[in-house]
């Protein structure tokens, strides 16, 4: 019985780390054309709540690659 730690799929955490960036790229697209066309607020604050989900997904899945190994 193997007593190494199993294999994880790296190609997983590389989408999860591009969808990601992702995430924040649209959201400050987002904000960049609402600013621009003047568009109402809500788009205002649906770039900015993207672009900070983004930010945090994007250090959380760097924190699961270099602490935890995935």
């Amino acid at each position: 019985m193997s007593t190494a730690r199993p294999r994880t799929n790296d190609n997983a955490m590389n989408h999860l780390s591009s969808l990601s960036w992702f995430i924040t790229a649209l959201g400050v697209l987002i904000i960049l054309a609402s600013a621009v066309a003047d568009l109402s607020p809500v788009w205002m604050l649906g770039g900015i709540l993207l672009t900070l989900a983004g930010a945090v997904k994007i250090a959380v899945v760097r924190i699961w690659q270099r602490v935890a190994g995935l």
